[in-house]
């Protein structure tokens, strides 16, 4: 079913994004802006520096007023390999941000959108014989609109189906294999885009870790190490909140004699980095058998270059949560068109 653009179909294509959370609708903004920036003012331009356009859809849209077709166009995103879709959301967003930066609002009323599938399906798009082609959306509406952002979606819809496609390959290995935790995501996202990564590793099934430094307190060694040890990093922490009811803590230990002192200092979250999987068995057996701690009672966290070839090997019961760096740092665009319909 087709859904013509409104402000309450933008607003939940917003809220799937943001969550309804004001600090994230800023980003989101504040990545529309850059992205409309990037693409539609000329530099270079001595006059009307920061006039907004596409001289080359520019011409369509000239012919349309001149003629008065108000020419529609209707145009279909296709997967062109086996995917987890995310960013579905972000095409009726960019085409709002167009039409507000380029003043054609009243032409929201001629787009429609329709999804044939949603964000965190995993499609396997490939046919027994021929090219793969599965269609997981269409727009319709004017066609200079459509070409102008057609790149913008592309680029934000193929990264986002990229970081959830090898979250999706990280969640299935685990369930496999039987292993009940969390694949995490990190702070490694590119610039600017952490809003639409971190979502697009929820969509893969993944788990979002701390969404910028202010929603915790994570004690890495140059914090162990300017505050002198272990033991007084966790004190200055509890100290900045001491109801440990605003920000959780977590600590990152790198040896075996780390976690002990991190421990014996009230740890209710650690960070096994850089550990191998041996090591990893013996820091769990440590916690879960001699000190008897549930995971309720703590968090264990395993992180540091880890990836397909190495992340089975640390599929080991105890364990609450691997951290995954390459799920947005390393993850490669999938492979999606926008064929106009003619």
């Amino acid at each position: 079913m087709k859904i013509t653009m409104t402000i309450e179909t933008l607003k939940a294509a917003r809220e799937a994004i943001t969550g309804g959370n004001y600090y994230k609708s800023i980003l989101l903004d504040k990545l529309l802006d850059l992205i409309l920036i990037e693409d539609l003012v000329n530099p270079d331009s001595l006059v009307m520096p920061f006039l907004l356009g596409d001289p080359t859809a520019g011409i369509f849209a000239s012919q349309e007023r001149n003629a008065d077709k108000n020419k529609i166009i209707e145009a279909d995103f296709l997967l062109k390999q086996d995917a987890c879709v995310a960013g579905l959301p972000m095409i009726e967003i960019a085409m709002d941000a167009l039409c507000a930066a380029l003043d054609r609002q009243s032409d929201l009323p001629r787009i429609s959108i329709e999804h044939h599938t949603q964000d965190g399906t995993y499609i396997s798009c490939t046919p027994p014989n021929g090219l793969p082609r599965t269609r997981i959306a269409t727009l319709t509406g004017p066609a200079d609109l459509i070409l102008i952002a057609e790149r913008t979606m592309l680029n934000l819809m193929q990264r986002m189906s990229g970081v959830a496609t090898m979250t999706r390959s990280f969640v299935d290995i685990a369930v496999s294999k039987g292993v009940d935790l969390q694949v995490l995501d990190t702070r490694k996202t590119m610039p600017g885009l952490r809003l639409l990564d971190k979502y697009a590793v929820q969509a893969g099934g993944g788990t979002n870790h701390r969404f910028s430094l202010a929603h915790a307190i994570m004690l890495k060694d140059n914090h162990i190490a300017a505050a002198g040890s272990i033991e007084q990093a966790m004190q200055m922490a509890r100290a900045a909140d001491p109801d440990g009811k605003a920000l959780f803590i977590e600590i990152e230990v790198d040896t075996l004699d780390g976690l002990k002192q991190a421990l014996d200092s009230g740890a209710q979250r650690v960070m096994l980095d850089n550990f191998s999987p041996e090591q990893v068995r013996q820091a769990v057996a440590f916690a879960r058998v001699d000190r008897g701690l549930a995971h309720d009672d703590l968090y264990i966290e395993v992180s540091g270059g880890i990836d397909s070839d190495t992340f089975a090997d640390y599929l080991i019961a105890g364990v609450s949560g691997i951290s995954i760096g390459a799920l947005t740092h390393s993850a490669r665009n999938v492979d999606i068109s926008l064929d106009f319909k003619v």
